[in-house]
């Protein structure tokens, strides 16, 4: 049986999608959560609600864009639903980070990265997220997340600058040159 209870017409069309994004939902998910459990738990959140709206997303002039956007309100979403009953520690904070093995590489090591990613603000981790993971532009960011391309240039300044000084409190860790920045 497929993921309708009868077939339908638009099952067709969602197993199309689905075999298309559904590894890069799955990443986008990893980039904004910052660990496996809970990105497969917003995946799966977010593919009931597609699954619930399909008509909503197949009339969309952009499926896959229409659904990355319901993955990053469902996140904000459960962040704020979760955000009154998390109690962070010092140790919490502290236990993912380690120093970069070779600083003389001028790289920031994947995990310290994504552990600092995870403290960015929901919407600054969802617009980092989109717009350096996915690869998206300014515009499609904007688009998906219907705000300015104005706001979009702005999160992501914001964002990176917090990223870089939270690199340079780092142990070890030396700052790339970057051009234009």
């Amino acid at each position: 049986m497929g993921l309708f209870a009868r077939r339908t017409p638009n099952e067709t069309a969602l197993t199309e999608l689905l075999d298309r994004d559904l590894t890069r939902l799955f990443g986008l998910a990893m980039s904004m959560t910052g660990n496996r459990y809970d990105a497969e738990d917003l995946v799966q959140e977010t593919l009931a609600k597609v699954i619930d709206k399909w008509d909503q997303v197949d009339a969309s002039t952009n499926p896959g864009a229409y659904v990355r956007r319901m993955l990053a309100n469902t996140y904000i979403s459960q962040r704020r639903r979760f955000a009154s009953h998390e109690v962070v520690s010092d140790d919490a904070v502290s236990g993912g980070l380690r120093a970069v093995p070779d600083p003389q590489e001028r790289l920031v090591d994947r995990d310290l990265l994504r552990s600092m990613v995870t403290t960015l603000p929901r919407q600054q981790r969802v617009i980092v997220a989109l717009r350096y993971y996915e690869d998206q532009s300014v515009k499609e960011v904007a688009q998906i997340m219907e705000i300015s391309e104005a706001a979009v240039r702005s999160s992501c300044h914001k964002a990176l600058t917090s990223l870089r000084e939270r690199a340079r409190s780092q142990p070890g860790v030396t700052q790339p040159q970057v051009r234009g920045a």
